[in-house]
């Protein structure tokens, strides 16, 4: 894990953590997966898993998770990824 002071985010961050955050327009909780930290941009990659619901206590409340697989439009089949701040929700 890393930390601020060795160039890591402010919060310890591990590829293959899970994380959750809450999610506006679905006014549910969401989770996601760590899959690439990048030190130079401040960035992480988040694979989207096909999770939502109310606030957990720990991932064991999340049962068997899997990526969340995009089916509308052009997107059918692709897996939900995005690169975002590395600064995370609590």
């Amino acid at each position: 894990m890393s930390d601020t002071t060795t160039g890591g985010p402010p919060r310890p961050l591990s590829v293959g953590d899970i994380v959750v955050g809450p999610n506006d327009l679905l006014g549910e909780w969401v989770a996601a997966q760590i899959t690439s930290i990048d030190a130079n941009w401040k960035k992480v990659g988040v694979l989207d898993l096909n999770w939502s619901g109310p606030e957990p206590s720990s991932t064991d409340d999340l049962g068997v998770i899997e990526p969340l697989v995009l089916t509308h439009n052009s997107w059918n089949g692709r897996l939900s990824y995005v690169n975002c701040d590395w600064v995370l929700p609590r």
